[in-house]
Order: structure tokens, then C-alpha cells, then sequence
């Protein structure tokens, strides 16, 4: 499983917000809008993350923001590096893809977050954007942007329109839309797909192995998924049992008389870890703190 450093991610991203607004002299309208509509900004769904953090702040502004003014100074601003990290701590904590993220929350909006929120701790800002977030959802922002009623957008894709009812006032409920129905959705008001669905991004960090609840999910998990009754140690191997299983960050591997028997593959342990994660977020969550 691939580790991310969630705090370079946040760092970069928070001084490229700030570097489009002054040295690149975009407003923040224009930097939402170029967000949103350019698949670049997609490097946490599509594992573009080492090309985003390689790429200069100059290059992503001009080339993809399409900043036209170069100001000479290094003049960054906190309120604009708070919004930007603040982005990707909500896009990861409550999986919205970061685009949508935008278009759903935007950037004038997180950055009057500040005075009241850059003290607090991550998890009541995440709270803050999701009690916004719950009465927002990508179709009515379309359906108001493109004038059109519930009714005639039934009428022209033949979607039931108690269905489309309930994702218009839940994003929640856009999982019931079938993928034939996500791309015709999506095709009618010219978005991408990635607009009617949630964030498949699940960050992995080594120092989640440091928290005992996690490791106690991904046990349980283990012990789910493997039918082998062997005795399971974490970390620490044993010295006299015959047949055992042992696991590390990296690894779950069967031993057999002090000899490896075989392997989990690498594809289940990261499915596993993948599981683990999702349900991690969602009692961090229960519990008020932020996942990252």
C-alpha cells in the first residue's frame, strides 16, 4: 500500500491557492472555476499525487490555472494557505472528490472560514463544511446553474424522477444511481462523472499502525478474511508455536515450524487495509476527531 504524506499535500496545496491569488493575480472566482473544470486537480482520485508535489507552483499556475501576471515578491497569505490545506483535509475526511469539493463549497466560502476556524482543531471545520454540505448537492447546483426542473430532466433521460429527487437533496443517496444513469447525468450538463460520485481515495500513513484502534479494526478484519486458525501476533513474533501468523505494517505471512509457509497477497493485504481505513474514518468521525 502506497504512503502518502498528508501534510506535504495539504502544504503544497495551500501555498498554490495562495500563489494564484497574489503572485498570479486570479480572483477567487476564477481560481474555483479553473479548479473544477480541469482534471488535473483529480491527483487524489487517479494517484497523481508524486506529479502534483514535482510540479512548480508556477507551472500548475500557469499551465493549468492559467494565471496570465507574474507579481515579483514572495507574499504568501495565511488565509489562503488555510483554505487550500482545508480542501484536502475535508475532500479526504468525508471522501469528496476535490473538484466537486469546489464546486460545492467555494473558495470565498472556506476562506471566511478563517478568523473562526484556523485556532480550532480539524475536526470541527470538517463539521462545519458537512452541516453546509447537507443541504448542497451537485444536481441542484446544476439544475439551478442550467434553469431546468426536476420534472423535464426526468422527462429527457428517462430517469425515475423520485430517484433524481432524492440525490438533489442528499448527495448521500447518489449511490443509487446506476452507472448508465451517472454518465447520462453527466453528459446532460456537460460534467464529468466524478461530479455524482463519492472520493474512491483512501490515503494510507505508516503512523496509522501507531494508533491501537486502528490496528484493532485491521485484526478484526484479518481475522475475518483469513479461514487459517492459526494463533495471529502483531509485530512481535513467538518464539514457540508450531504454526502462527504474523503481522506488520507491510505484511501478513503464515509460518509453519519456524518457516515461512506462505504469503497474503499483496492486492488482498492492501484490500484489507483499503476496508479498514473507510471504517476507521467513520469512527473518527463518531468520535470528533478529523482522519488527517
Amino acid at each position: 500500500m502506497k504512503t502518502l504524506d498528508i501534510s506535504q499535500i495539504k502544504n503544497k496545496f495551500g501555498r498554490l491557492l495562495s500563489y494564484a491569488h497574489y503572485q498570479c493575480a486570479l480572483s477567487d472566482e476564477s481560481i474555483n472555476a479553473r479548479v473544477v473544470n480541469n482534471r488535473f486537480f483529480d491527483f487524489l482520485e487517479y494517484n497523481r499525487v508524486d506529479s502534483f508535489l514535482k510540479t512548480s507552483l508556477d507551472d500548475i499556475c500557469f499551465n493549468e490555472l492559467g494565471g496570465g501576471i507574474k507579481r515579483f515578491d514572495d507574499q504568501f497569505s495565511k488565509e489562503y494557505i488555510y483554505a487550500g490545506e482545508s480542501y484536502i483535509t475535508v475532500a479526504i475526511s468525508l471522501s469528496i472528490p476535490l473538484r466537486k469539493l469546489f464546486m460545492l463549497f467555494p473558495l470565498q466560502k472556506m476562506i471566511e472560514l478563517f478568523p473562526t476556524y484556523h485556532e480550532m482543531g480539524n475536526f470541527r471545520l470538517i463539521e462545519k463544511v458537512k452541516n453546509e454540505l447537507s443541504s448542497i448537492t451537485t444536481l441542484k447546483v446544476l439544475l439551478e446553474r442550467d434553469k431546468i426542473s426536476v420534472f423535464n430532466l426526468s422527462r429527457a433521460l428517462y430517469i425515475n424522477r423520485y430517484t433524481l429527487n432524492k440525490i438533489k437533496n442528499n448527495q448521500k443517496e447518489e449511490k443509487i444511481l446506476t452507472y448508465q444513469e451517472t454518465l447520462d447525468l453527466s453528459a446532460f450538463f456537460n460534467v464529468d462523472p466524478i461530479f455524482f460520485t463519492s472520493s474512491q481515495c483512501v490515503p494510507y500513513y505508516a503512523s496509522l499502525w501507531d494508533d491501537d484502534l486502528f490496528v484493532a479494526l485491521f485484526l478484526t478484519s484479518v481475522k475475518l478474511a483469513v479461514t487459517d486458525k492459526y494463533p495471529l501476533f502483531y509485530m512481535d513474533k513467538p518464539l514457540k508455536l508450531n504454526s502462527y501468523m504474523l503481522l506488520t505494517p507491510s505484511s501478513l505471512v503464515f509460518y509453519s515450524k519456524g518457516k515461512i509457509a506462505k504469503q497474503l497477497p499483496e492486492y488482498k493485504f492492501d484490500f484489507l487495509i483499503d476496508m479498514t481505513i473507510k471504517y476507521y474514518k467513520d469512527i473518527c468521525f463518531q468520535q470528533g476527531k478529523a482522519y488527517c
